[in-house]
């Protein structure tokens, strides 16, 4: 080797190691890069694994309950047929029995298609159908549903005629079912307010308003993640997907659920729909 190209080597020397170090530093860049990736995956995977025990957990105890209700009914009418006490089936008893039953039917199957609902919305599968619908006369239909079970519990309709839009009348009737459910359930028997009209700015506007215990500012965004329910609430009935639910249906519609509350002084969860798609 010539001495004019040994020089050239020396004296290159120092900038050939400046972007060695410069690759290597890149190399380990991305390799903290991808240990950090792999991290976040398997925490991601971690989540998923409790959240699948926990909606699992759910699914048994919501199904055990209404079936365990059916199943001591069975034995107790079973119990009177072969006693031979035909007279202990009254006209009264005999539609208690049918109307408790309806209860546990209705109860399952809405956990059924929640599991669906959820499932569909996890493979981007989610159906709208819209169709020419009467905002107002949607709610009549599910709120004298409701009143036929819930007796006890005021519900008061206010809805302003003439409110058509373009909605798939059985997700938005979904919604509204969801929302008063919620509003029975924790309104602590006080009346229920459901309230049909328009903004200013021309979108319908469906609102459901309890007396309930209300809900603290840092859970009123949770409650629309699934499987949320509020503290001492978690204790009761459901999986906490209803709200999660309606807040993918209302947003399919282009429209936006949200919920306006003072703890101590109830709830109004508010949902706002365009008339016409993409309006």
């Amino acid at each position: 080797m010539s001495d004019s190209v040994k020089l050239l080597l020396v004296d290159d020397l120092p900038e050939n190691l400046l972007a060695l170090q410069a690759l290597l530093e890149a190399a380990r860049a991305e390799q903290q890069c991808l240990l950090d990736r792999l991290e976040q995956t398997q925490a991601e995977l971690q989540r998923a694994l409790k959240m699948r025990d926990e909606f699992m957990s759910m699914v048994t105890h919501e199904l055990r309950t209404p079936l365990g209700v059916m199943a001591l009914e069975v034995v107790l009418r079973r119990s009177r047929l072969d006693k031979g006490d035909m007279g202990w089936f009254s006209r009264e008893r005999l539609q208690a029995m049918i109307d408790k039953d309806d209860r546990q039917v209705r109860s399952m199957t809405r956990l059924i298609e929640d599991m669906l609902d959820i499932s569909r919305l996890q493979h981007g599968k989610l159906s709208i159908r819209p169709s020419r619908t009467d905002l107002g006369e949607l709610a009549r239909r599910v709120v004298a549903d409701f009143e036929a079970q819930y007796q006890q519990v005021p519900l008061r309709l206010s809805t302003l005629p003439g409110i058509v839009g373009e909605w798939d009348d059985s997700r938005i009737a979904q919604v509204l079912v969801n929302l008063l459910s919620n509003a029975l359930r924790y309104g602590e028997g006080k009346p229920v307010s459901v309230d049909v009209d328009l903004t200013d700015d021309g979108l319908a506007r469906l609102a459901v308003t309890d007396q309930g215990p209300g809900i603290p500012p840092d859970s009123q965004q949770k409650i629309f993640q699934q499987f949320e329910r509020l503290g001492a609430s978690s204790q009761a009935p459901g999986m906490g997907l209803g709200l999660y639910i309606s807040r993918q249906f209302v947003e399919a519609h282009g429209g936006r659920i949200t919920v306006q509350s003072v703890p101590g002084e109830g709830a109004c969860f508010e949902v706002l729909l365009p008339l016409q798609p993409g309006s």
